[in-house]
């Protein structure tokens, strides 16, 4: 795929949002929220870094594949890059972690859908004293990705 820089954001954008379309994380807000979030967070960072951030679910959570992307164009380097970030079925989450870690961008892509993730409005939207089951399991999440993000910048 030869597109400028702009062009592949606004075709990978069009792909997540068709890909996450009917989505919702587990305060039923569009999915597509925390792929924004994650894109924003890369601003800084060249096209590709971004258009991998815009992407980085898509393998994981959708039926997209890589071998579908690669035949959409995307080059085998960001196929390689988008792998890195996408944790493998029976997959160990600090095994995945690793794997991202060892990808230039993909360490930076996984580094920025974490912080996302630990993104304290995203966790407690519409959580209340009785809720210490969602509690403990959001305790238990920020630990994950804290200690993630320590694996990260090792």
């Amino acid at each position: 795929m030869s597109l400028s820089g702009a062009q592949l954001i606004n075709y990978s954008l069009e792909l997540a949002q068709f890909a996450h379309r009917n989505q919702f994380d587990k305060n039923n807000i569009p999915y597509m929220y925390h792929i924004y979030g994650v894109w924003n967070r890369l601003s800084y960072y060249e096209y590709e870094t971004q258009a991998l951030g815009i992407l980085h679910d898509i393998v994981e959570d959708t039926e997209f594949t890589l071998c579908v992307l690669e035949h959409l164009g995307y080059s085998i380097d960001f196929i390689i890059a988008l792998e890195s970030v996408s944790r493998k079925k029976d997959e160990k989450y600090t095994d995945f972690i690793q794997r991202a870690k060892h990808h230039p961008r993909g360490r930076i892509v996984k580094e920025a859908d974490l912080q996302d993730n630990l993104y304290r409005g995203r966790l407690f939207i519409e959580l209340n004293r009785t809720d210490i089951v969602k509690i403990k399991k959001i305790e238990s999440l920020i630990k994950r990705y804290e200690n993630a993000l320590d694996i990260l910048k090792e």
